[in-house]
């Protein structure tokens, strides 16, 4: 009996798979993250020594990459695997968060040198990682699963932007003692308030840690689904001599794949 073009595909896909090949291989990967994050500031003046604070933030955001790798069998009988593989992935959502500032009197920030509150965001550009996957035959799973580790270094590059109300500029010359922001009526005060928006492109390292599972579908084809843990190293800067900024952050998430090898 003579099948059709489509039952004959059909039965490949679902078809018991041998463990997939090794060689080279692409592929196509959507992930979806709890990211949270850390953002620090602080301030150095004359009038009070050292205004310092922190914001926490988190939320959901999502990407879509793709990836290039190789792949090497380590032990065919114990189906033992090392793979080393390169990707790159688009991200979006909008981390946002409020820092509440620290002020120079009773949670009034009305003083030059008061680190003031601002609303931050941290958007997610695109990033690129390196990642190495050892894994194994799990044949208690079934014919062609695999289970294995994985650990990588990824570099992400990110929009960081502040929205704040303060005074004074930066030729303010220093004053002995506390300076308020005011109208500039008396020789206490300075000139005025003004509100601004600072824009920044950060990049950040991060060292990635996780499992998976790998499913081989049909012939050279493997759907892998993943669960990773995300460390991001300290970003610092310096906005101006006198202040400090800092953002650390981590995320918590799941990625599902599918790998075609040549």
């Amino acid at each position: 009996m003579r099948r059709s073009a489509p039952a004959l595909a059909a039965c490949l896909l679902l078809a018991p798979a041998a463990a997939a090949d090794e060689g080279f291989y692409l592929g196509l990967a959507g992930s979806h993250e709890r990211q949270d994050a850390r953002y620090f500031k602080s301030v150095a003046s004359a009038a009070r020594g050292l205004s310092a604070a922190h914001d926490d933030g988190d939320r959901d955001v999502s990407g879509l990459g793709a990836f290039a790798g190789w792949r090497r069998t380590l032990d065919a009988d114990a189906g033992v695997w090392l793979a080393a593989e390169l990707e790159w992935t688009a991200h979006s959502g909008t981390l946002r968060g409020r820092y509440p500032g620290a002020c120079m009197h009773a949670g009034e920030c009305i003083y030059f040198g008061d680190a003031w509150p601002e609303a931050w965001t941290l958007e997610k550009d695109s990033s690129r990682a390196l990642t190495l996957r050892l894994g194994f035959r799990a044949d208690f799973l079934g014919p062609g699963a695999s289970l294995y580790l994985l650990a990588g270094v990824r570099r992400v590059e990110a929009d960081f932007s502040v929205t704040y109300r303060g005074c004074g500029h930066a030729g303010t010359a220093p004053r002995p003692g506390p300076v308020a922001c005011g109208d500039g009526d008396d020789a206490d005060s300075l000139p005025d308030w003004w509100d601004a928006t600072d824009r920044l492109h950060r990049n950040f390292d991060a060292w990635t840690f996780g499992a998976g599972l790998e499913q081989a579908v049909g012939e050279r084809l493997a759907l892998q689904a993943e669960l990773r843990y995300t460390d991001y190293d300290r970003e610092a800067w310096a906005p101006v001599p006198v202040v400090r900024a800092a953002l650390s952050g981590r995320e918590l998430g799941a990625s599902l794949r599918l790998a075609r090898f040549f």
